[in-house]
């Protein structure tokens, strides 16, 4: 499962910040994985790249 956020800051030189939280539960055991940044259309084939290689070992 995974979570999108986008942070507006207004003023001049607004910025946008988007984060992308991953979430992987097995039994007992919780993953979170949390990643962003303010180039996210740059930056996303690697965010999904890293989150799809993760694994719970059990």
């Amino acid at each position: 499962m995974a979570l999108d956020f986008v942070s507006h800051r207004t003023g001049e030189g607004a910025v946008r910040h988007r984060t992308r939280e991953y979430f992987a539960v097995r039994g007992n055991a919780a993953f979170l994985l949390g990643v962003g940044n303010t180039t996210w259309e740059e930056h996303l084939p690697l965010i999904e790249e890293t989150a799809e290689r993760f694994e719970l070992p059990g």
